[in-house]
């Protein structure tokens, strides 16, 4: 089965999934306006939840 995956689709199935994610032990970071490919060019507002996240991981 092939199914078109843009940007959008990969959030909204991240997020209709969240919960079993989170379940796994996955941490979800969402950004509000934001899809899966328009928030890599959001430097600023990434770069600072990802080293959070990291440093919970013990990275």
């Amino acid at each position: 089965m092939y199914d078109y995956v843009g940007g959008a689709a990969i959030a909204r199935r991240i997020s209709e999934h969240a919960g079993e994610l989170r379940a796994l032990g996955f941490e979800i970071i969402e950004l509000d306006g934001q899809d899966h490919i328009g928030a890599l060019a959001e430097t600023d507002l990434i770069a600072p939840q990802l080293s959070a996240a990291l440093g919970r991981a013990g990275w």
